[in-house]
């Protein structure tokens, strides 16, 4: 049995029944609140009411040591008090101390016999023992309570902190009756009972069919019983219900190597192999936050995590839990501003990193993390002078620490976008020599060549990236336009065609090459392309008038005239498409069309010196009767 598996789905997968929340403060920052209710704890010290709250928040905030002692006054309140018992129980549990934990949810049930939360805990307390009979008696019975009508319930319900807190949630729930056939099944297995184990499963994915352990764990059973057929399926369904599920995907490759479909094996192997090293990561900080006395660090380390995996709320809570523990974690302070920044939370990210940096005068990250806030502000107001505060902020960075890849990027970007190439190219440069590998870096390093019409330089690194990866797609499009330039049409095709070979329904890849087939006087290709265009965006104005132009130079008129009015159709308000319309109506000779249709263009573009020379050649045709 694999019981590093047990551990991550006890906290991060543990499926509860009904979340009981009656008090109900989510949104709010609890390390703010928590001091109302030790205030209030203070002043109602034989209240249970008052008492557990403050347990609650305590538990929230991982203070384990803090909520025990909130406990043992409870019980000392109330020695009868089941609920006392019970959350002592499950407050050891969480820490992994199971042999203390089993006593408080044996006098949980003597207290409370009808029960079926507190006998479902002590369950899982006796299965982390190895104590399979006692564990199983006690499963039995909270499943036989689970149904029952007369069920306990609580006096202090637990409140809702968050509705998005899985670890929260994890903390407080009840094992569902799915979860404790789960278990069931689970002590079956261990003592080889198969085909009971079976059917303890089966009967828990009727209670609840997405229960992806229960799957899981029946894949398991029939690769036991060599049903490979059905193993197979099982585990599909348990990749379907929980895509994160490292272990079905590598139970999967093992039977698809059983089975000769290499291919698939290695697939699902590598897989397995990425979310284990995710997976693992947090496990082990979710260990340590179970066990280490100093918690600040455990939580600033689960608040980067969530960061990196754009759970901003997450990271927010983690980052406030641990300046809780430690008010003076500069790292954390920084991580919460990272966060508050990628929300739009200007002031708060600016004051985050401000209290980061009193903490840590040389702190670069912090310094960055600034720099970020003044960039996404300007992203937004488009002011120089927000710009420039964001270089300040990053040029101190980089005086801290000289090979900051965060800080380089973000000036070279910076610099980019000032239209500063110069400076970009040199920015650029520094980043390459550090991270050389990195196919961003170079590309973006060739962009700056090529918006400074540096073209050998931008070809020599396009070349490189393609020697790299050759299926990038951005190198082709600037090698097409740089060939193109130079009036090499041909090469600068065969481009755009290896760029389609990458992405086969690129619409700006078939308008390049309209464009270019048009300029070498290609007809056939030329249209092939457009109407391929808009074969892929029916919407595409600009492809019809491009056909419109096509069959005009043609004299090929019925069809020009078609494919012109539908680009006008399209998009009423745009001049150019009126002017080819105007023209094709020159060309038949409609010219009061003509007329008509040149001076709307004229009002929508007033200055166009080529649409008024239309008018007037227009005029002239009509003075002279000309057909």
């Amino acid at each position: 049995m694999n019981f590093k598996f047990l551990l991550i789905s006890q906290f991060l997968l543990l499926l509860g029944s009904v979340f009981m929340a009656t008090l109900s403060i989510a949104g709010q920052d609890l390390t703010k609140t928590v001091w109302k209710f030790q205030q209030d704890a203070e002043e109602h010290p034989q209240s249970l009411d008052v008492q557990m709250r403050l347990f609650f928040a305590l538990m929230a905030l991982d203070g384990y040591e803090q909520a025990v002692k909130v406990l043992a006054n409870v019980i000392n309140i109330d020695k009868k008090f089941a609920e006392g018992h019970y959350w002592l129980g499950r407050i050891n549990y969480i820490q992994e101390r199971f042999e203390v934990a089993a006593p408080s949810f044996l006098s949980a049930v003597s207290l409370a016999p009808e029960w079926s939360g507190a006998y479902a805990e002590l369950g899982l307390c006796y299965f982390r023992m190895h104590k399979y009979t006692e564990a199983e008696k006690a499963f039995l019975e909270a499943f036989r309570l689970s149904s029952s009508t007369v069920n306990y319930s609580f006096q202090c319900p637990t409140p809702n902190f968050s509705s998005s807190d899985e670890r929260w949630e994890s903390k407080v729930s009840s094992l569902s009756p799915a979860n404790m056939l789960h278990y069931l099944g689970l002590i079956s297995f261990e003592r080889g009972l198969f085909e009971k184990s079976e059917e303890y499963y089966l009967k828990g994915i009727k209670l609840d069919p997405d229960f992806a352990d229960l799957h899981f764990q029946l894949g398991l059973v029939y690769t036991r019983q060599k049903k490979w057929k059905l193993a197979e399926e099982f585990f599909l369904e348990t990749v379907q219900l929980n895509t994160q599920m490292a272990q079905a995907h590598y139970q999967l490759s093992l039977l698809y190597f059983k089975r000769g479909k290499h291919q698939e094996a290695k697939q699902e192997m590598d897989i397995s192999q990425r979310l284990n090293k995710t997976l693992e990561e947090r496990l082990d900080q979710q260990v340590a936050l179970m066990r280490n006395e100093d918690k600040a660090p455990v939580l600033s380390n689960l608040g980067r995590m969530n960061l990196n995996d754009q759970k901003y709320e997450a990271a927010i809570r983690d980052y406030r839990k641990a300046i809780w523990h430690n008010p003076n974690l500069a790292e954390a302070h920084n991580g919460l501003g990272y966060a508050y920044v990628l929300q739009g939370k200007w002031e708060l990210a600016l004051e985050a990193q401000e209290k980061a940096l009193q903490l840590n005068p040389k702190m670069p990250e912090a310094y960055s993390g600034i720099g970020m806030v003044w960039f996404r502000k300007a992203e937004i107001s488009g002011k120089i002078t927000d710009y420039e505060e964001s270089l300040t902020a990053y040029r101190k960075a980089i005086a801290l620490k000289v090979d900051f890849p965060e800080a380089l990027a973000n000036i070279a970007n910076i610099n980019m976008k000032l239209h500063r190439f110069e400076d970009a190219e040199l920015n650029y440069g520094k980043l390459l020599l550090l991270q050389p590998e990195n196919p961003k870096i170079r590309l973006a390093l060739a962009e700056v060549y090529f918006q400074q019409q540096k073209y050998g330089l931008a070809e020599v690194h396009y070349h490189k990236l393609l020697q790299t990866d050759s299926h990038l797609i951005e190198p082709y499009y600037r090698l097409s336009t740089i060939t193109a330039s130079q009036g090499n049409l041909d090469i600068a095709i065969g481009h755009l065609k290896s760029a389609l070979k990458i992405q086969p329904d690129t619409v700006q890849t078939y308008y390049r090459l309209g464009e270019i087939y048009t300029f070498q006087g290609a007809f056939e290709q030329a249209k092939k392309s457009y109407q391929q265009v808009i074969a892929l965006q029916s919407s595409a104005a600009y492809a019809y008038d491009q056909l419109a132009h096509l069959y005009g130079e043609k004299r090929q008129l019925d069809e020009a005239l078609q494919m012109s009015q539908r680009a006008v159709e399209l998009e009423p308000e745009e001049a150019v498409y009126l002017n080819t319309l105007s023209w094709l109506y020159y060309l038949v000779g409609t010219y009061s069309k003509a007329e008509q249709t040149i001076k709307q263009a004229l009002l929508l573009d007033p200055d166009n010196s080529l649409y008024r020379e239309a008018l007037t050649a227009i005029k002239q045709a009509q003075t002279s009767g000309k057909n």
